[in-house]
């Protein structure tokens, strides 16, 4: 299962159908089934919206925060 890297600031994540979808300025970037995630690394500020982050703890899919002061995990 792929890890997701989401490296664009401001980009945008959603579901639809169990599909975890990445979008910026407005344009789809990815969609990849849920089940297939193993793992979400983000990099710099990027805000994850709450509906994302139940439907990850569900999932039990990690998400790496990663920032220039330090690096943070979420707790499952």
């Amino acid at each position: 299962m792929p890890n997701i890297y989401i490296t664009e600031q401001d980009a945008l994540l959603k579901t639809q159908r169990q599909n975890l979808q990445v979008f910026h300025q407005q344009e789809q970037y990815l969609s990849i089934p849920i089940r297939h995630v193993s793992q979400i690394i983000i990099f710099g500020n990027i805000n994850l919206p709450q509906d994302i982050i139940k439907i990850l703890q569900l999932h039990h899919i990690p998400v790496l925060f990663l920032t220039q002061e330090s690096p943070q995990k979420s707790q499952k």
